[in-house]
This record gives C-alpha cells, structure tokens and sequence, in this order.
C-alpha cells in the first residue's frame, strides 16, 4: 500500500475568550481508518465541516495528528505527497514569474540542472496543456483554470506518488471543471498517481474515484468502492448525502454523544447515543459504522 491511516484522529483546542481560559475540545476527525492503492483514486464526499481539508492535511503533513499513525510506502513523504489546493488565486505566488514558480521545485529536489531545466520545463507544460509563453508571465495574468493548471505542473514536477487534491474543481466553470478532471485522468495513468480527492460534490466524486469515504462531522460514516457506495448506500447519512432518502433539519449533537449521527437518526437507540459505532464489513470492499447494520 502507499498510504495507510489507522485510528487517526485529530483535535483542536480553542480558547473561548481572550479573558477566559476556558478551551473548547473540536474533533475535526475521529478514527480514521483506510488504505491508498498504487494507481488509485479514493474520494472524500462530505459537506462542509466533515472534517475533509484536515485529512488532506495531515496526510501532506501540513498538519500532525492528535493520535493515530500514518503509513507510507516510500522513504520520503515531503518529495512523494503533493497537495493542489482548492483556490488557484491564493495558492500561487502573485509575486513570481511561473517560470519561477515551476523551476524552484525541482531545484530544490535536484531534479534538473541548468542543462535540462528548459527540457523539463517543456515537457510539464505540455502534459498540463499550457502555452510555453507562460513562463514569462505572472499568476496574475491568468484565468482560474489556467492558475488550476499550473498548480497541477508544479505538483507533478517532482513526481510524486500521491496527490492529494482538496476541492480542485470548486471554483471554476462546469466547462472548466471537465477539462481539469480529465486532465487528472491523464495524468493519473501516464505518472500512475494515486489520489486523495476531496469534494463535496457527489458527480465528481462519481466520475474520477474508484474507493469513496464518507465523512460525517469528523467520523466516517461508510466507506469502499465506488459501484458498493454508489449503488447501495447503507449508512442513513450515506443515503441522504445521495438523494435516496429525504433531507433533515441537522440536529448538533450534545457533547459526549456516542454516534455523531445520533440526533439526526430515524433508527436510533441507547446504544447510539452511549457507544461510537466501530467499522464493520457488510459485504467485500463496503464497510459502513452504524450499530443498527449488521
């Protein structure tokens, strides 16, 4: 495996006042458990505040774990996780020249000399479909799936085995986003990258992931291949996420409560609101964390 994440589970500590020194305990994630297969795609569907950016995150690094390990298959974390973040306008020095920007990676990794930085370069900008004029040009300057696009060049420029991508389609045009998620594909197979895709939006998650996990407030609520989630989702959250099931008026759940679900649940009982549900295999490659499915 290139990628595995047990029991991860991370907290912050948040100050209530400045005249209090009463801390506040967030659980941005609780228990995270899953693996990352060579040449594939895991997507993370989850609404706002599922705890989503901060997996991404963690697994790059940027961020460490309150508890919990993370595996990679590889000696270097920093050369081989990359992360494409969801704004192309903050993402890229405004200050630097692309050229710059592209170039300062590979130096830095001993990737190119003098004598091939210009080879690389042309060949980066060709596998992400950008003009060589660009180089001279500042972020500026560019549209934001053009920005998209070179944050995508200076990510693989190092070649990376895994990229984590946090909403890298969100703020662009439909038209846009399907040109950015096929070249993801392309690149996919030509590097055979594997992803962490991280969205909130279910067609996209549908199009690019072979595995999905579905995040919940912090907890995963279910989790495994795409046609097991997509088809026959189990965990009422799942459903709902999906449209097989009516939406609710979300209920925040007291402090302590067992299932993070819990106040939202039509099925609840007293073990719910006590005890966490564990991870429990329903079927091959589907596990879902729910007491009322066995």
């Amino acid at each position: 495996m290139l990628l595995t994440l047990k029991n991860i589970s991370k907290q912050y500590f948040v100050q209530k006042s400045v005249l209090s020194n009463n801390v506040s305990i967030i659980d941005a994630l609780c228990n995270i458990n899953f693996s990352l297969k060579e040449s594939s795609v895991l997507g993370v569907l989850g609404e706002t505040g599922s705890g989503k950016t901060t997996l991404g995150k963690l697994i790059v690094g940027l961020i460490k774990p309150s508890n919990g390990n993370i595996i990679y298959g590889f000696p270097s974390m920093r050369k081989n996780v990359q992360i494409i973040f969801q704004n192309p306008f903050s993402s890229l020095n405004p200050r630097m020249k692309v050229g710059n920007i592209l170039r300062e990676p590979l130096f830095i990794h001993k990737l190119a000399d003098k004598n091939n930085i210009n080879h690389k370069l042309d060949s980066l900008l060709r596998k992400t479909q950008l003009d060589n004029d660009c180089l001279n040009r500042y972020p500026g300057e560019f549209s934001g799936g053009q920005r998209q696009r070179i944050a995508i060049a200076r990510a693989i420029s190092i070649e990376p085995k895994i990229l984590i991508c946090d909403e890298p389609t969100a703020s662009l045009d439909l038209s846009v986003q399907a040109q950015i998620l096929n070249l993801f594909i392309q690149l996919k197979e030509e590097f055979k990258l594997s992803y962490v895709f991280i969205s909130h939006n279910i067609e996209v998650i549908s199009f690019i992931a072979d595995e999905v996990l579905v995040l919940y407030e912090g907890a995963a609520v279910e989790r495994g291949l795409k046609s097991k989630i997509f088809t026959n989702p189990m965990h009422p959250y799942t459903k709902i996420l999906l449209g097989k099931k009516d939406k609710i008026d979300k209920i925040e759940n007291l402090k302590n409560i067992g299932c993070k679900f819990y106040n939202n649940c039509s099925k609840k009982s007293k073990t719910c609101k006590h005890i966490n549900p564990i991870e429990t295999e329903i079927e091959e490659n589907h596990y879902v964390c729910c007491h009322n499915i066995k």
